[in-house]
C-alpha cells in the first residue's frame, strides 16, 4: 500500500476527530460567551429579547450542533470510510 493511500484513508477518521474537537470548543466557548452576556460585558454578541432568551438560543444552537449534526456527519464519514476500505 502506498503512502498516499494510507494518508487518504486517515482523512475520514481525522474528520470525525475534528468534529468532536470543534464541538468541544464550541461548548467551552459558549460558556464564556454566556458568562459575558450575563455579566453584561459582551457587547458584540447579538441579543434576542431578554438575556434568558439569548442564552437559550445560543445554548440550543450549540447543542444542536453537538448532539445532532456531529453524529449525523460522523455516521456519514464512517459510511464513506467503510465504502473506501471495503
Amino acid at each position: 500500500m502506498s503512502t498516499r493511500n494510507q494518508y487518504s484513508d486517515l482523512r475520514y477518521p481525522l474528520g470525525v476527530v475534528g468534529l468532536i474537537i470543534v464541538s468541544f470548543f464550541l461548548r467551552a466557548g459558549i460558556r464564556r460567551i454566556i458568562d459575558g452576556i450575563v455579566a453584561d460585558s459582551v457587547s458584540w454578541v447579538p441579543l434576542f429579547g431578554t438575556v434568558g432568551q439569548t442564552v437559550l438560543i445560543y445554548s440550543w444552537a450549540v447543542s444542536l450542533f453537538a448532539f445532532v449534526l456531529v453524529p449525523i456527519v460522523a455516521f456519514w464519514l464512517g459510511m464513506r470510510y467503510g465504502q473506501r476500505s471495503g
